[in-house]
């Protein structure tokens, strides 16, 4: 059994760029299941491994993680609020089907993606297209046009998947304050450093092949019941952020998978969460302008998922409101 874990979130050596993580191993079974663990995140944390600060883990939390992956940044306390955040829920994928863009190039005529993206409308006939460095943080701040050629592109996915209400989220992140989604129905196409989150109710005759083996009544149905403004929140807030950087992210992807497992909260009174997306859509805020429509949505956001006070500090060590202030915020 594992017995204990140091981990080094940094480059130990000079002479090498490369992250070290000591494991040591006995053939016993360890006490209570659990494994020790020291997670260095820099240099200044260094006083952990020479002081031999552990805390502890229990191991059976790795057979539920993604692909079994060693969260060694978890602990009781986060594992009891990430289990709490996905009460009531469902899957993004309940509700949408979950699609990588474009890719703009064709072997065929040994063309690449420069060929097919201009920064004008030459013909009149080519699609309003972005990319991942074109988005804001909640609608498209940029855009440039396609020569949408399906027969040549390499894949071209299927028009409906862009012509159609839909958010587009960011898969390559530096960051996890940079993860989000952007609400676009104006039709743009995008490639695939993004990937594209349509309901299931939009799909209901689209003949492509993919859709047509994954779509079911039962899909159609669930997804009725959700707005994309109402998902588009909860999928910007910081309690999704936490979510992700907890179980999921890996310091520079986010790919369609993890997009699919992200909980949604099951509920029926949606509209003021609506309402505040409709407002940042309208004065097209961005995180690094005017906060306080996003302040307030993330309270909401808490509010849905039935957090806590200390569960909320948990995941915001910078939240400006206190006890009192946030048991009497009127969500409804």
């Amino acid at each position: 059994m594992i017995n204990k874990i140091v981990n080094f979130n940094y480059d130990v050596f000079e002479a090498a760029t490369v992250r070290t993580c000591i494991i040591q191993i006995t053939k016993e079974i360890t006490k209570n299941n659990e494994i020790d663990i020291i997670d260095v995140n820099s240099l200044t944390d260094k006083h952990l491994f020479l002081n031999k600060v552990y805390k502890n883990i229990n191991q059976n939390i790795f057979n539920d993680t993604d692909s079994n992956n060693f969260r060694i940044n978890l602990t009781n306390d986060k594992i009891e609020l990430l289990s709490k955040i996905e009460q009531n829920c469902l899957r993004v994928d309940d509700i949408c089907s979950v699609n990588y863009g474009l890719r703009p190039s064709s072997e065929k005529l040994k063309l690449k993606k420069e060929a097919f993206i201009h920064n004008e409308n030459e013909r009149g006939t080519y699609k309003n297209y972005f990319e991942g460095k074109d988005m804001g943080y909640w609608l498209i701040n940029r855009s440039s046009f396609l020569d949408y050629r399906p027969d040549v592109i390499y894949n071209p996915m299927f028009i409906e998947l862009f012509e159609i209400e839909k958010l587009v989220g960011l898969r390559t992140l530096s960051d996890i304050g940079k993860l989000r989604f952007i609400y676009d129905n104006n039709g743009f196409y995008c490639n695939d450093s993004v990937v594209v989150l349509t309901r299931w109710i939009e799909f209901q005759k689209v003949e492509y092949i993919t859709i047509k083996r994954l779509i079911t009544n039962k899909k159609i149905n669930t997804s009725k019941n959700f707005s994309l403004k109402y998902l588009q929140a909860i999928l910007n807030s910081k309690l999704i952020k936490f979510y992700v950087n907890e179980l999921l992210y890996d310091g520079t992807h986010f790919y369609p998978n993890h997009m699919k497992q992200l909980p949604i909260k099951i509920n029926n009174n949606t509209k003021k969460i609506e309402d505040l997306v409709s407002i940042i859509h309208e004065k097209n805020i961005n995180s690094e302008d005017d906060k306080v429509f996003i302040n307030q949505l993330d309270i909401h956001i808490y509010k849905l998922y039935n957090l806590n006070y200390s569960e909320v500090l948990q995941i915001d060590t910078e939240f400006t409101l206190t006890q009192a202030e946030y048991n009497n915020f009127n969500t409804f």
